[in-house]
């Protein structure tokens, strides 16, 4: 069965770069696969101001909305130039999406996808997260400064969680290609089961893969920059990374917090949330929700990315705010900085 790779792309506020055109071709090239590229014409809802203004909203509306044509015409453009010199064949699915459901709307078209390719920036953030929450399917996150090579050594952040076990069969995409398979694991972070990562290792090897041993310290380093820098340092080419799933979310009291949230992009290294006090502070500290939405969230007999859709709101926007607000305490500073500081390609699945 033919691999199929969705690259949702961005046309506005900010159109996504060439480069991640250029990634996507190559690695649906080297894997084989059926490249599908989500390009939307972002809708502005009207705006009625409350009060007299100076500003013409309804030109401002327009010349949003021609932004987005043009940089989606634009994108087009570069796919079927790039599409033609590789070989590879990209179909383009066009869509009108409503501001503010667009990331919503790339989410939905990568559930019938076996991964999404996005850029790790600070402008994807937001769509790296609700692609990850939402789609049910792994993301491949490039970096946004350079086009990347072949995938022929993988890196495997290990700590011996199911999420990090999840994330390596969701990865076997790449298996008939490699030609060497690192196991790393921080093993001053958390302790590590090395009977169990030992038979891991020894697995891999039994499915006929070269596979490195690789015990590594943090040290000054968060664990997620000591991550990094070793997959970087041993040339591996993509770094594999799980995250805590929503049952261990579901175990802890909502009124206390959503607990550890996920693997950060060079895997295990996690934005560390401290349960007391009602708050998830991962660097600088912030209410976890409003009463209102902590009420909301109990009506939900069991959560999952999807329930806000399961609720009584006033309206979708009220509805888009809490499921941000979800987005924005699952996912730590640690998270962010490496969703947009990425270094090397990164397999992060939920």
């Amino acid at each position: 069965m033919k691999p199929q790779f969705h690259l949702p792309l961005s046309t506005y506020p900010d159109a996504s770069s060439f480069t991640i055109v250029d990634n996507a071709i190559d690695l649906a090239r080297q894997i084989g696969a059926d490249l599908l590229a989500s390009i939307p014409q972002v809708r502005i809802p009207p705006i009625h101001p409350p009060f007299p203004t100076v500003v013409d909203v309804d030109s401002w509306r327009g010349q949003a909305e021609g932004y987005s044509r043009d940089s989606g015409a634009s994108l087009r453009k570069y796919i079927a130039d790039a599409a033609s010199e590789s070989g590879v064949e990209v179909r383009i699915h066009g869509f009108d999406a409503r501001e503010p459901f667009v990331f919503e709307c790339f989410a939905k078209i990568a559930r019938s996808h076996d991964l999404s390719i996005v850029e790790a920036s600070e402008l994807s953030r937001q769509l790296s997260e609700t692609l990850l929450l939402e789609s049910g399917r792994p993301l491949i996150l490039f970096p946004a400064s350079s086009v990347c090579g072949r995938v022929d050594t993988v890196a495997i952040a290990w700590d011996g969680s199911a999420t990090a076990a999840r994330a390596i069969s969701c990865a076997r995409i790449f298996a008939e290609r490699l030609t060497k398979m690192q196991v790393i694991s921080v093993i001053d972070d958390k302790q590590v089961d090395e009977a169990n990562r030992s038979l891991l290792i020894s697995s891999l090897r039994h499915s006929g893969f070269e596979v490195e041993d690789v015990s590594i310290q943090a040290g000054g380093q968060s664990p997620a920059a000591a991550l990094q820098a070793a997959a970087l340092e041993r040339n591996a080419d993509l770094l594999v990374a799980g995250g805590f799933g929503h049952s261990r979310l579901r175990s802890l009291s909502l009124a206390a917090s959503l607990g550890n949230s996920f693997a950060m992009l060079t895997c295990r290294s996690f934005s560390r949330t401290r349960r007391r006090e009602g708050r998830a502070d991962s660097g600088g500290g912030r209410d976890l929700c409003s009463g209102v939405e902590l009420a909301a969230l109990e009506r939900c007999p069991e959560w999952m990315p999807g329930a806000p859709e399961t609720m009584a709101f006033r309206d979708q926007d009220q509805r888009h705010q809490l499921r941000h607000r979800w987005q924005q305490t699952l996912f730590g500073g640690v998270t962010r900085s490496m969703i947009e500081n990425g270094r090397t390609p990164i397999f992060l699945s939920h």
